[in-house]
């Protein structure tokens, strides 16, 4: 497939109301890729539909509703999708019969008042239970687990619940009790459920404070041979991750030369230095260098315009999207517009014509923000306004000066 041919593919997408994404995805790029392919084809200016505003989002969200209605969409005969909704609605229509009655699941449960819910049935239906049993057996709950039904462990003894009152209540926690009791923490758990015992949390245990308070106050000590380890330690630390240099006779770590010679910058610009191939006698020795403000160096410039252009599409997507009928509307070259600082904190902005006269003038106060006023910057020039918009009775024109015509 041709450049020009994938372009056309990707226009026809997003006049489909598709995303992005959803064309690279069909056109086998990935993101990167198709930008790339756009910027150099003249197809920035196609305009894609958000994620969750595209025609697959659309599509799958209701499918999802149609879903939890229980009214799936229809698949198309043959695919995977079709035979497993076929085999989930024959499995739920499937004729069953218990105590005399037949009917289908659904039908039997409502017959006998089930307490449980389909699920449940269908999984005990696996496991081999018979029909009956299945519908009527009752749900196992947490309580069962004190009484010792259909519990794996036996019930607890008033000497066990004695003893976990007094742990509770003196303030120990769960984990600790049951350590004392000689216990795991979830068959403790399962012989409290019901009993009203509750347990201190893990922050405010007994434990835990009387643990603070025998640290508060002392402070951390540290014999000579800890200390002389954890120089030794740090020491290796530093020859591991830095190197050490000779500068003017002395030999140490980058960091220690700074503090020893006091250089003009830090030791980190100085690392750079050395990483760069300087000497240590110079990266320690020359004046920072100042950047070159408002110069976009020849490497970046490339990219810098592929990104102004990017912007500069999507501003002009947004400002399309809010324009309306009785908007004055006003472009550049056709029109000069331009921004000056007033006294502080106004701003204005003012639109010739190509004659040089003011045609309006609006005053902001430090920003466009909440003014009704849409604008977009030049791509040519930094700071420049190249198209402006903004309603007749804007409360940001001025009025009574002449300025207005």
């Amino acid at each position: 497939m041709s450049s020009d041919r994938r372009v056309d593919e990707a226009r026809r997408y997003a006049a489909d109301g598709h995303s992005f994404t959803y064309a690279a995805k069909r056109l086998g790029l990935q993101n990167s890729k198709l930008r790339e392919l756009l910027d150099a084809n003249d197809g920035a200016d196609i305009r894609f539909t958000y994620g969750h505003q595209s025609t697959a989002s659309k599509l799958g969200r209701a499918a999802a509703q149609a879903a939890r209605r229980g009214r799936p969409l229809p698949a198309k005969e043959g695919t995977l999708e079709a035979l497993k909704r076929n085999h989930v609605i024959l499995r739920e229509r499937a004729l069953r019969t218990a105590f005399g009655v037949t009917g289908t699941l659904k039908e039997l449960m409502v017959e006998f008042d089930c307490k449980v819910s389909q699920t449940t049935v269908l999984t005990r239906l696996r496991a081999g239970v018979a029909i009956e049993e299945a519908l009527t057996r009752k749900a196992r709950s947490m309580s069962s687990a004190r009484t010792g039904v259909g519990a794996r462990t036996k019930p607890i003894t008033p000497e066990e619940e004695a003893l976990a009152r007094t742990y509770a209540k003196q303030g120990h926690s769960l984990n600790f009790a049951s350590q004392l009791m000689g216990m795991t923490r979830r068959k403790l758990r399962l012989l409290t459920a019901g009993t009203g015992i509750q347990f201190a949390t893990a922050s405010e245990c007994l434990g835990r404070k009387l643990a603070q308070a025998n640290q508060r106050g002392r402070p951390r000590q540290i014999s000579e041979d800890g200390k002389t380890r954890q120089m030794q330690g740090f020491r290796r630390g530093l020859e591991r991750q830095h190197k050490q240099h000779t500068a003017f006779g002395v030999t140490g770590f980058v960091g220690e030369l700074v503090r020893m010679f006091n250089p003009p910058i830090s030791a980190r610009n100085v690392r750079v230095r050395l990483q760069k191939g300087m000497t240590i006698e110079d990266a320690l020795t020359l004046p920072p260098q100042q950047p070159h403000s408002g110069e976009i160096p020849e490497q970046f410039k490339v990219w810098v315009e592929i990104f102004r252009r990017r912007a500069s599409a999507r501003v002009a997507h947004a400002i399309a999207r809010r324009l309306t009928p009785t908007m004055l509307q006003f472009r550049h070259p056709e029109f000069d517009i331009r921004t000056r600082h007033d006294a502080a904190p106004w701003i204005s902005v003012e639109v010739h014509s190509m004659a040089r006269v003011l045609l309006y003038r609006l005053r902001f106060v430090q920003s466009f923000a909440e003014s009704g006023v849409l604008f977009a910057f030049r791509q040519d020039k930094h700071g420049h306004i190249g198209f402006i918009a903004f309603e007749p009775g804007c409360e940001a024109l001025e009025r009574g000066t002449g300025s207005a015509k």
